[in-house]
């Protein structure tokens, strides 16, 4: 198992830890709210648990609750029986109830989501995919979906996503009301600081007009040092949580075209990719799906192999 593979079990437990430590903490306070049972360091802990672990978890509701009623009302996605007849063959052994269907856009492109609770998936492919693709190359693509559902791509995002959105919520709160301080306070506190040093300059000189800045400098310095070092916080653990939801993404591609290829062929699949937009040879690690080239370059691979 590849290293950026083991994410998403740390996520999910992760989460699965949060949720029951929230659960217990709250079981605890209410018990003591039932019982009138005196404040102590269990309570007392209990307490600032459950408060500071709400917010948090209350953000992955997104990730984690409904969200595959939110990708098809977000996407005007509608139910489609031909694609559902075309695609059927490939869901034989899929554990999953599958709505297929389109969704309006003049991108070349398919997705797959499924459920975190429930085993219910859709597969939506774009009308303009719809238009442009041959029989083969539209059962490809829908292959390449299939596989992503099959090996729990799907639902080890929604964890990822879930989990870094959980951890990033204190850090974000916090840096942007540093950078909104910094930004409302700049303005004022520069005239303040420029009508005081005029002032001080012309009642008692320049000295004391200078000794007036490095004193308010003082002052202010461990203020912006502060805003500054969490905005700082933030920009990293953001680039870094990114780094790794992306990485994990462009891997899984890979290994939905290599199933996907198998469900139908090589060829197949690298005639479907040749639809698609291409994002270039050099891909950026926040990039989620990696250069056309380098799939088909592998596929061929594949291709020659088994000959």
């Amino acid at each position: 198992m590849k290293r950026i593979d083991i994410y998403p079990k740390f996520a999910r437990n992760m989460l699965v830890l949060l949720f029951v430590l929230f659960a217990v903490c709250t079981a605890l306070l209410m018990l003591q709210q039932k019982f009138d049972l005196p404040r102590n360091n269990a309570t007392s802990f209990a307490a600032v648990a459950s408060a500071f672990l709400m917010l948090p978890l209350l953000s992955t509701a997104q990730y984690l609750l409904n969200s595959n009623n939110t990708e098809a009302g977000n996407r005007s996605f509608w139910e489609a029986e031909e694609l559902h007849e075309l695609v059927s063959p490939l869901l034989t052994d899929l554990d999953y109830k599958v709505t297929i269907g389109q969704y309006p856009s003049s991108d070349v492109n398919a997705f797959a989501i499924s459920s975190v609770f429930g085993r219910t998936a859709l597969i939506g492919f774009s009308t303009h995919l719809v238009t442009k693709a041959s029989k083969e190359e539209l059962l490809a693509i829908a292959a390449h979906e299939v596989a992503h559902l099959r090996n729990g791509d799907t639902r080890n995002k929604a964890y990822i996503l879930a989990f870094n959105h959980a951890l990033k919520i204190y850090p974000f709160l916090f840096a942007e009301l540093s950078r909104r301080v910094l930004r409302q306070a700049a303005i004022p506190i520069g005239l303040i600081v420029f009508v005081g040093f005029v002032a001080i300059a012309l009642l008692g000189g320049s000295t004391q007009a200078f000794s007036f800045l490095w004193s308010l400098g003082q002052s202010l310095a461990p203020i912006v040092f502060r805003a500054g070092v969490c905005i700082l916080l933030f920009i990293a653990l953001d680039y870094a949580l990114n780094r790794v939801f992306c990485g994990y993404s462009r891997e899984r591609e890979f290994a939905a075209d290599a199933d996907g290829a198998r469900m139908t062929s090589p060829e197949a699949m690298v005639s479907a990719l040749g639809l698609l937009t291409d994002p270039g040879t050099a891909v950026s690690v926040f990039d989620t799906h990696p250069p056309l080239t380098e799939r088909r370059q592998r596929l061929l691979a594949m291709a020659s192999g088994n000959r």
